[in-house]
């Protein structure tokens, strides 16, 4: 159900800074979705480079994350900023839900306040494994507090950021927020809180995230948009 703190203490947040030619399409199926939430009285901020379709606008991804802390590349820039920047525009809350255009909450029959006792959840995955040995989260579908913000941006500093790029480590995301967060997991939520799916969510969670090719996704969010549930 739609709770008081779920309209209240939590914003939930879409980025897309990317330069591609499916910038438009994806906008179009996350503001389907952003859409139905501010129907139900949700807190939305969209931070885009499409003026055309954000909230908060910010410059197009680029080349070298280091140079500037909002121009950053394509394959890094958009984990350097939800990881970084991304909060310091936020306000008034204790807790962010990210989504994205091929992940986010459908059925909020499944909400409860109890997700807002951790600090960091997410769906489990095999995909990116930030040890060898450990499932990390995925960040795409994900709640993350206002002190793992905290801890994130300390951390991720821009020297940092530099160090990984000069010695080649990964820069997903998913991989470094497991690494700094590795004590605020609420992994006993996770397939509650959202789930993995190939095809059509399931609705068994609050939330889904997937991975299908960007074309057969648009199809499916614009010509059979998928259902949200209250």
């Amino acid at each position: 159900m739609i709770t008081d703190r779920l309209k209240n203490d939590v914003i939930f947040v879409t980025v897309d800074g990317a330069a591609d030619g499916f910038s438009e399409q994806r906008a179009l199926v996350t503001n389907r979705v952003v859409d139905r939430y501010r129907e139900l009285g949700l807190r939305v901020i969209r931070f885009s480079a499409n003026e055309n379709h954000a909230d908060i606008l910010i410059p197009q991804f680029d080349e070298h994350p280091y140079r500037n802390r909002l121009v950053v590349s394509t394959m890094y820039s958009y984990p350097y900023f939800v990881m970084r920047d991304m909060q310091l525009q936020l306000s008034d809350y204790t807790h962010t839900i990210r989504f994205e255009w091929d992940g986010y909450p459908i059925d909020f029959t499944k909400w409860t306040d109890d997700f807002l006792d951790y600090d960091l959840l997410a769906e489990a995955t095999s995909h990116h494994r930030y040890d060898g040995n450990r499932y990390g989260l995925y960040g795409g579908m994900s709640l993350k507090s206002k002190k793992a913000d905290k801890i994130l941006r300390e951390k991720v500093t821009t020297e940092y950021w530099k160090s990984r790029i000069d010695v080649g480590k990964d820069y997903n995301e998913d991989v470094i927020t497991n690494d700094m967060l590795t004590d605020y997991k609420g992994w006993e939520w996770n397939d509650i809180f959202s789930k993995w799916h190939s095809r059509e969510p399931d609705y068994s969670a609050f939330g889904f995230h997937k991975s299908i090719a960007n074309q057969d996704y648009y199809e499916l969010g614009l010509q059979k948009p998928i259902e949200i549930r209250v």
